[in-house]
C-alpha cells in the first residue's frame, strides 16, 4: 500500500507580517519573561493562560510557529531585541539637490557656448544634499 505525504509550503515571513504580529502580541497581552541565570526567553500564552513558549531569535515552540513559521511571540521578541526588519518605503526619498536637480553639474556661461561645472551647492554629489 502506497503512502500519502502531504507537505504544506508556507510563504516567508514578510516585514509587515512581523510588525504586525508584533502588534498583535501587544495587543493581546503577550509577556516575555527570561530566566536570570541562563537567560532564556520565554513567551506567555494569550490563548491559554497556563502555556509558556520557548524562545529564541528564530523560532518560538508554540504551535502557531511549528506551523507557519512566525507568530505574535517571536515577533515580540524581535521588537524587544530591536531586530525587527525595516518595511520598504519606511525611509523617505531622497529629495535632489535644488540647484543642479540631482545631475551633479549645473551649465554656466563660458563666452559663446554654456560649459558643464559641478554643482557647488552639492559638490558634484547630488544625494549627500538631499541626506544632509
Amino acid at each position: 500500500m502506497a503512502t500519502l505525504t502531504i507537505r504544506r509550503l508556507s510563504r516567508p515571513a514578510t516585514a509587515p507580517d512581523l510588525w504586525r504580529l508584533a502588534d498583535q502580541g501587544r495587543a493581546n497581552g503577550v509577556r516575555l519573561p527570561s530566566e536570570c541565570v541562563t537567560g532564556e526567553r520565554f513567551a506567555t500564552s494569550a490563548t491559554d493562560p497556563g502555556a509558556v513558549h520557548s524562545l529564541t531569535g528564530f523560532s518560538c515552540s508554540c504551535p502557531g510557529f511549528v506551523y507557519h513559521q512566525r507568530c505574535s511571540h517571536h515577533a515580540a521578541l524581535l521588537e524587544r531585541l530591536n531586530w525587527l526588519p525595516a518595511v520598504a518605503g519606511d525611509a523617505p526619498a531622497p529629495v535632489p539637490c535644488s540647484g543642479c536637480r540631482g545631475r551633479g553639474w549645473v551649465y554656466v556661461e563660458d563666452g559663446d557656448w554654456p560649459a558643464e561645472v559641478p554643482c557647488r551647492r552639492c559638490a558634484a554629489d547630488p544625494i549627500a544634499i538631499a541626506a544632509a
